[in-house]
């Protein structure tokens, strides 16, 4: 499992698509549920069927890290907040 700098690490690598699916408000890092390492958290304003997504916006379970010759996969978390925030319109 990913560890906290590793988890930053591919959250930096790999915000700027998970920002950019559908419903997505936020991103952040957190510890897994089980203790084991580092997730990336990704905040959706509501979450949607698969069926009603296109493959474009389906949040991935987890995202590969590649950092000096390694590969890590660290995985994905995906949090309805209920509307409770919305993506700012520029």
């Amino acid at each position: 499992m990913a560890d906290r700098a590793q988890a930053k690490l591919a959250l930096d690598q790999h915000e700027l698509s998970l920002k950019s699916r559908k419903n997505v408000v936020g991103t952040g890092i957190l510890e897994s549920p089980d203790g084991s390492g580092e997730a990336i958290a990704v905040y959706v304003s509501r979450k949607e069927p698969k069926a009603d997504l296109s493959a474009g916006d389906m949040i991935p379970k987890s995202v590969e890290l590649v950092t000096e010759g390694m590969k890590l996969e660290v995985p994905v978390r995906v949090f309805d907040v209920g509307g409770k925030f919305e993506r700012e319109k520029l």
